[in-house]
């Protein structure tokens, strides 16, 4: 005995048990037919028509205005050819609402093989359909995005590129490494670091486009989840005009507050060269008796001015243009007594006092030639508000808070108005003659490069007090 031998179940017994709508029509084709003869209670629930509603009616009930009209041709055709049929189209339920059915449909035969009815089994695909749906209005619209637009595997490889995408990568979109020419290793290694992990990821990059264009590129990395496994997109924005203007605006920034800087450096340098020079004289003038003790005590006291200049040479470069910050721990009291030495010569020719008081152990996560140049910018300001005040004066003052320092700028000068505070980091907004009214813009920028936060507290005749938060260490 075969398996085949066995008998089977009742046949609607199959039927009702399946999840899909199922339903059998006689086999007359053409109009009032065909006749339904059997659904199954998932079909019930699909249309919201009763079996004993439906039974003896024709399946033309369910189609509405966008039931597909070519679609019922072709299966016409097929079914009387005797052929099985695969379609989809919309239908419309008892309550007249619409929804998106797959259905498949075959013939069935009597012993002499002539059709006698049709079973159709059916499908409820509306939700698959509006997600593509979705998808496909999240393609267009990725497509014309005007910001460069790439999904990427977590081995670095573009799956998908918008037209923006394209107009700047290299070649075709096979690997991002091949697709992009990076002018900075570094922050193209900490990009393909986080597709690696599937985590998410802001930076710039720097590109070189096949028209031989330099593009920086100020990116977010998202990750995506997928049937193909781990994705992540990256949205770019071209920022090179902003940066650009960016340095035009600190350029122009360092030209207001040059004067103060060289005046305090002339200043500083000529203090260790001429203890250099008189030390040496010394040294050649005593060269054969001097002994090795006083010998040492020389050199250590040259070392250190020499010591000095260098913190000099390093504060002039780090007044050109600042690209990017470098966060690092900065102990401030060192820090800032430095800073004050460069500035005081120009707060004593002006009758100014200017003093710095600064908690023990206070260190910040900052960049040095960042935090340099918003203290100058600070202090600038400062110097020129107590320009012709009694007892002109301007402190530094240094406060730690749990996993915050605070540096406080204050001064007794002329103070500002409401109005003023408004345009305070709007460029271009300047009360002094001949300012370029970009220095507060830049101090703005910097700090929040540094994850820091500036706030400015002033009244008119009075003085003005602006603190700058920033990270400490734990």
């Amino acid at each position: 005995m075969t398996l085949l031998d066995q008998r089977l179940p009742d046949p609607e017994r199959i039927l009702g048990s399946m999840i899909e709508a199922v339903i059998v029509t006689d086999a007359e084709l053409e109009r009032p037919g065909p006749r339904i003869v059997y659904v199954n209670e998932a079909f019930e629930k699909l249309t919201g028509y009763p079996a004993e509603e439906i039974l003896g009616r024709t399946p033309r009930l369910l189609q509405g205005p966008r039931t597909d009209p070519e679609l019922l041709r072709s299966m016409k055709e097929c079914l009387r050819r005797d052929l099985p049929f695969e379609g989809e189209t919309f239908n419309y339920r008892k309550d007249g609402t619409e929804y998106l059915v797959r259905w498949y449909i075959l013939p069935l035969r009597d012993d002499a093989e002539e059709v006698t009815h049709y079973v159709a089994v059916q499908r409820d695909v509306t939700r698959q359909f509006l997600m593509r749906v979705d998808f496909q209005r999240l393609a267009r619209a990725m497509r014309d995005l005007e910001e460069p637009v790439a999904i990427m595997s977590a081995n670095g490889r573009l799956l998908q590129t918008n037209r923006a995408f394209d107009k700047i990568a290299w070649g075709a979109a096979e690997k991002l490494q091949g697709a992009l020419h990076y002018l900075d290793p570094e922050a193209s290694d900490a990009l393909f670091q986080h597709l690696l992990v599937g985590e998410p990821w802001n930076g710039d990059l720097r590109i070189a486009t096949k028209d031989g264009r330099e593009l920086v590129l100020s990116c977010t990395l998202s990750p995506l989840l997928s049937a193909q496994g781990r994705e992540s997109v990256l949205v770019a924005r071209d920022d090179t005009a902003r940066r650009r203007i960016e340095r035009i605006a600190s350029a122009l920034n360092m030209t207001d507050n040059v004067g103060y800087v060289f005046a305090g450096i002339r200043h500083e340098l000529g203090n260790p060269v001429n203890s250099v020079k008189a030390a040496l004289s010394v040294l050649k003038g005593r060269a054969e008796t001097i002994d090795r003790e006083q010998l040492r005590d020389y050199l250590d006291d040259i070392l250190g001015e020499i010591q000095r200049m260098e913190f000099l040479l390093d504060a002039l470069r780090g007044y050109s243009r600042i690209d990017r910050v470098r966060l690092q721990e900065v102990e401030l009291e060192p820090f800032l007594r430095r800073f004050g030495r460069l500035v005081e010569h120009d707060a004593r020719g002006r009758g100014a006092t200017l003093s710095v008081e600064v908690e023990p152990d206070a260190v910040a996560r900052a960049d040095p030639r960042a935090l340099h140049q918003v203290l100058l910018n600070l202090v600038t300001n400062a110097l020129d508000a107590v320009r012709g005040r009694d007892a002109p004066e301007v402190r530094i003052q240094v406060e730690r808070r749990p996993g915050r320092v605070v540096l406080r700028v204050e001064d007794n000068g002329s103070g500002m108005s409401d109005e003023q505070l408004d345009r305070l980091f709007q460029p271009f907004q300047s009360e002094k003659p001949g300012g370029s009214g970009l220095g507060m813009v830049i101090v703005q920028r910097l700090l929040a490069q540094m994850h820091g936060t500036i706030d400015v507290q002033s009244r008119p005749g009075v003085g003005t007090t602006i603190r700058v938060g920033l990270d400490s260490p734990p």
